[in-house]
C-alpha cells in the first residue's frame, strides 16, 4: 500500500511563495465576482437574486455536511496511503448523492416552509451541486498537500470566470434566476473537470482501515465548529426569506457580499503575510508585540476608510456598482460599516493563536463568536433587513473586547497595549466623519460619478492628514510611503 507525497518535504520558501499565489487568487477570483455581479445586477431583479441567495444558504450547510472535515483530515496528516485517500474519496462522492437526493426530494417541503413555491424547482437544479463537489473534494485536498497553489488557482479563477459569462448569457437571454443557477452549476463543472486530470491516484474500493477511522475521527472533530459558523452565516438568510421575501434576501445578501470584498481581501492577506513572521517571532515577547502592533495599525489605516466610506458614500456606491433598482442596499452598507470598523481587530487574533500552536483557542472563540452573531442576527428578524444587519454589527461591536481578552491572554500582547497602538487612527477616522458628511452634502447636486470620488477622496486626504498631524501616526504613514514608494537602488525587504 503506497503513500502520497507527504506536504513536509516542502521547503519554507516555497510555503510562503504558495501563501502569496493563495492570496493573489483570492484577490482575483473576488475581482472577477464583483464584475459578474456588476453585470448581472443590471440584468436581474433584486428578487431573482434573493430567491437564489436563500436556496444557496441551505446549498452552504449541505457542502459543510458532505465534506464532513474530510479534506483537512488528508491535508493534515504527515503520511497518508492512497488507499486512504481512495475510501476518502467514495465517501465524500456517497455524501454527495445522498445529499442530491435529499435536496431534490425536500425540494417541496423546503419550498413550503419558505412560502415561495417557485423555489422548489430551483433546490431541484442546485442540488447538482453536491453531486459536483463531492467528487472534487480529495483532488482539492491533494492539490493543498502538495502546494500546487497555481494550479488551485488556475482552476478556480478559470471556473469562477466561466460560470460568470455563462450566467451573463443566459441572463441577456432573459432567462432570470436561471443565469445564477447556470453560473454555479457551470462554475463546479468545470472545476470538477480540471480538477479530474490535475490529480491522479490508483482509485481503488473503500476499505475501513484503522488510518481511516483516525481521519474520519479527525474530521468529525471540525464539523461541529464548520457547521456552527456557517450556520451563523447563513440561517438568517433563509429564515430572512421566509419572513421579508426573496426581494429583502436580495437586497441584504448584495450588500453583505459589497461589503464583505475588502473585508476578505484584507483578512486574507494580512494571514498570509502575518503567519509566517508571528510564526517565528512568538517566542519572542518583545519582537511578537512590535510586529504584531505594527502590523494591527497598518490594516486599521486601510480597513478604516472603507468603513468610512460605506458609512458616508453608500447610497452612491450601490448605484455605481449595481444600478438604480438597488438603491435599499445603501442603508444595509452604512448600518454593515459599524462592524467594519472593527472587524480588523477581531480578524487580528486568529494568526496569533495559529503561530502558537494553540487553534483550539481559536476554534472555541469561533464557535462562541458564531453562536452571538447568529443569535443577533435572529432577533434583528423582526424588523427585516436593516433589523438583521443591525443585529450583526450590534454583536460584532460587542464581540471585540472579549474576543480580544480571551485571545490574547498568555501571549504577551495586552488590550491596553493594542489600544494606545490603534487608538489615534479610531480618533482620526472619527473626526473625519463629520468633514465627509459635509463634503457629501455639499456634493449632493452633482452625478454620482462625479460626487463619489470627490467626496471620498476629500474624506481620505482629511484622514489620513489627521492620522499624520494631530494622532501622532507619523511614522506609520511614513513607513507605508517608503514602503510604496522604494528608494532607487534600495531592495525591498
Amino acid at each position: 500500500m503506497s503513500d502520497w507525497k507527504p506536504a513536509a518535504d516542502h521547503s519554507p520558501s516555497e510555503a510562503i511563495r504558495g501563501g502569496a499565489v493563495v492570496a493573489l487568487s483570492r484577490i482575483g477570483r473576488q475581482v472577477i465576482t464583483l464584475c459578474i455581479t456588476i453585470l448581472l445586477a443590471r440584468l436581474l431583479t433584486p428578487a431573482e437574486f434573493g430567491a437564489v441567495a436563500v436556496i444557496t444558504a441551505l446549498v452552504a450547510l449541505g457542502l459543510v455536511l458532505q465534506q464532513a472535515g474530510l479534506s483537512s483530515a488528508t491535508v493534515q496528516r504527515e503520511r497518508v496511503s492512497t488507499q486512504a485517500i481512495s475510501t476518502m474519496f467514495w465517501i465524500n462522492a456517497a455524501f454527495g448523492l445522498t445529499l442530491t437526493v435529499l435536496f431534490a426530494v425536500l425540494a417541496d417541503p423546503i419550498a413550503s416552509f419558505l412560502k415561495h413555491p417557485e423555489l422548489e424547482v430551483l433546490c431541484q437544479a442546485t442540488s447538482v451541486t453536491f453531486v459536483l463537489n463531492g467528487l472534487t473534494v480529495q483532488h482539492r485536498a491533494l492539490l493543498q498537500r502538495s502546494m500546487r497553489f497555481g494550479t488551485t488557482a488556475r482552476i478556480d479563477i478559470g471556473s469562477a470566470l466561466c460560470g460568470g459569462l455563462c450566467a451573463i448569457a443566459v441572463a441577456v437571454a432573459g432567462y432570470g434566476y436561471w443565469a445564477l443557477v447556470a453560473q454555479v452549476l457551470v462554475s463546479d463543472a468545470l472545476a470538477l473537470l480540471m480538477l479530474l486530470p490535475s490529480v491522479r491516484w490508483s482509485l481503488t474500493r473503500p476499505v475501513l482501515t484503522g488510518e481511516v477511522r483516525e481521519m474520519v475521527a479527525f474530521g468529525g472533530s471540525l464539523l461541529g465548529f464548520s457547521l456552527v459558523v456557517t450556520a451563523a452565516n447563513n440561517l438568517h438568510v433563509v429564515l430572512l426569506g421566509r419572513g421579508a421575501g426573496t426581494t429583502a434576501v436580495g437586497i441584504y445578501t448584495r450588500a453583505y457580499a459589497l461589503a464583505s470584498v475588502p473585508q476578505n481581501l484584507l483578512q486574507g492577506a494580512a494571514a498570509y503575510v502575518a503567519l509566517p513572521k508571528l510564526a517565528r517571532a512568538h517566542r519572542d515577547e518583545e519582537g511578537l508585540a512590535d510586529f504584531y502592533y505594527g502590523s494591527v495599525q497598518l490594516l486599521c489605516l486601510v480597513a478604516l476608510p472603507v468603513a468610512l466610506a460605506f458609512a458616508l458614500f453608500g447610497d452612491q456606491i450601490a448605484l455605481i456598482v449595481y444600478g438604480a433598482q438597488w438603491g435599499d442596499v445603501a442603508e444595509v452598507l452604512r448600518i454593515f460599516a459599524v462592524g467594519l470598523a472593527v472587524t480588523p481587530l477581531l480578524h487580528s487574533t486568529g494568526p496569533v493563536l495559529l503561530a502558537r500552536g494553540e487553534p483550539h483557542r481559536m476554534f472555541r472563540w469561533g464557535v462562541f463568536g458564531a453562536c452571538v452573531i447568529l443569535a443577533g442576527t435572529l432577533v434583528g428578524l423582526r424588523w427585516g433587513i436593516t433589523g438583521v444587519a443591525c443585529g450583526w454589527s450590534t454583536t460584532t461591536v460587542l464581540l471585540l473586547l472579549p474576543c480580544l481578552v480571551y485571545c490574547l491572554r498568555g501571549t504577551g500582547l495586552t488590550v491596553r497595549g493594542l489600544g494606545r497602538a490603534v487608538g489615534g487612527i479610531y480618533g482620526a477616522a472619527a473626526c473625519a466623519l463629520p468633514a465627509g458628511w459635509l463634503a457629501r452634502h455639499t456634493l449632493a447636486d452633482l452625478p454620482s460619478l462625479v460626487a463619489l470620488p470627490l467626496g471620498l477622496g476629500f474624506t481620505l486626504l482629511v484622514y489620513i492628514g489627521l492620522c499624520y498631524v494631530a494622532f501622532g501616526q507619523q511614522a506609520l504613514i511614513q513607513k507605508v510611503i517608503r514602503r510604496l514608494l522604494p528608494r532607487p537602488g534600495r531592495t525591498a525587504e
